[in-house]
């Protein structure tokens, strides 16, 4: 399987690469690079892009009441987003009428369970939104590997075996800078860890194997193990416990709801910090209580574009569609840098990023798209489960790659002259 997929990357790499570096005149370093999984990435990208500069923005108002009842609190009329401002208007005025009335309170409580252990895509999404980009996370949890601090980083599997002992990893965990939560964690009753929906038999989920501190790991190796280990704090605690309040409201016969939101329990949340929650605190009401109308207001909004891609996002989305694999997803997205097809940790295409892409989906489309790439993954998969041979795949692969050859040689002025232009 791996065999195959460089025998594949190898030959679609070099191929298209140097068609489209000689159709556009851009060879020696200014070389163009156009490859199996990099091209439907960069589409993803490009599309984005496109979508947002496209986008027109369409104007919508909200209304919304500050009211009291022992305490203040907000809610927003049932209609938001109104699309014409008459009617909001005529809803904020109706609304402005000093006394409101409560027609329903309802108070639900319910158990957030922790987080699933990390598989390889979910520890570099994790580390970009804390400043890390995935190749330099990958760098960083390979160097912790090999001075044997955490397990292998390159996993799909997010189910810890059974033949793992827990409870021993917690025991050194006492030693490390978290070893008052460790601790905690062994205090329990039960130590039953969270699942996520794959399991393999390959390797682990990612946790850590020996205990560290402050002192011997600086920076970025920091940031990661403690992130890591965190995570596997998480994964090994009680579920978070938390109540959310629905008020319906009544203001000069307009309908308006206040939303609440309050943790009760804190339970894994408390040993992994980075999903941070707002609480919005409602007052004890009850169906029939007077409230006091302090401010009604109409603001005029607007629709927003889609958010470009982040690094971490990309990875996800990548994973989704099967585009690359744990190991060299990562590295597909370095190489859009390196390649000064994209810019920024919001990904934002070059305009050579943008030429190639427009090109190759214009003259040959397949090369932009997931699904093709993603079944060739499949195909991969199936030689590793004994289910088909390299040479199979290979010849499929090639008469593909012929196929789109010589579609993209009638078309090569066509080309050349895009991406130029």
């Amino acid at each position: 399987s791996a065999e195959t997929r460089q025998v594949i990357d190898l030959a679609w790499g070099a191929v298209l690469t140097r068609f489209i570096s000689l159709a556009s005149g851009q060879m020696g370093n200014n070389f163009l690079s156009v490859g199996r999984v990099q091209s439907p990435t960069l589409t993803l990208i490009v599309d984005r892009h496109k979508e947002i500069t496209d986008f027109v923005p369409e104007p919508y108002w909200n209304v919304t009441a500050k009211v009291e009842k022992g305490q203040e609190f907000f809610g927003g009329h049932t209609s938001n987003p109104f699309k014409e401002e008459l009617l909001a208007e005529s809803a904020r005025k109706k609304a402005d009428c000093g006394k409101g009335k409560v027609l329903n309170m309802e108070r639900k409580e319910k158990d957030e369970y922790p987080p699933a252990p990390f598989n390889t895509t979910t520890m570099l999404s994790e580390a970009n939104k804390l400043g890390l980009s995935p190749s330099m996370a990958m760098k960083v949890a390979e160097d912790l590997y090999t001075a044997g601090y955490i397990s292998y980083p390159r996993t799909d599997n997010t189910v810890y075996p059974r033949s793992l002992s827990l409870r021993n990893i917690l025991d050194k965990l006492k030693k490390s800078d978290l070893g008052k939560e460790a601790e905690e964690i062994l205090g329990q009753e039960k130590i039953r860890p969270s699942r996520g929906r794959v399991e393999t038999t390959d390797h682990p989920p990612i946790y850590p194997t020996e205990a560290a501190t402050k002192k011997e790991l600086k920076g970025a190796k920091w940031t990661l193990y403690e992130l890591v280990t965190r995570r596997f704090l998480a994964t090994l605690a009680p579920s978070a416990r938390s109540e959310s309040a629905k008020c319906d409201l009544d203001l000069g016969g307009e309908p308006f709801q206040a939303d609440g939101y309050r943790l009760l329990s804190l339970g894994w949340r408390k040993y992994y910090p980075y999903w941070r929650v707002t609480e919005i605190l409602l007052p004890e009401l009850k169906q029939g209580d007077e409230v006091l109308i302090k401010e009604v207001g109409c603001e005029r909004k607007e629709t927003r574009p889609p958010a470009r891609y982040s690094q971490g996002s990309l990875l996800q989305e990548m994973e989704k569609l099967g585009l690359g694999t744990k190991s060299t997803r990562h590295d597909i997205i370095q190489k859009l840098y390196d390649r000064k097809y994209v810019n920024g940790n919001d990904l934002v295409p070059t305009l050579s990023g943008v030429a190639v892409v427009s090109a190759l989906q214009k003259h040959a489309e397949i090369v932009t798209e997931s699904r093709m790439t993603a079944q060739l993954e499949k195909d991969m998969d199936a030689i590793a489960n004994g289910d088909s041979t390299l040479a199979e795949v290979v010849e499929e692969s090639q008469a593909m790659l012929l196929d789109i050859v010589e579609v993209m040689t009638k078309n090569r002025k066509e080309i050349g002259d895009e991406i130029r232009g």
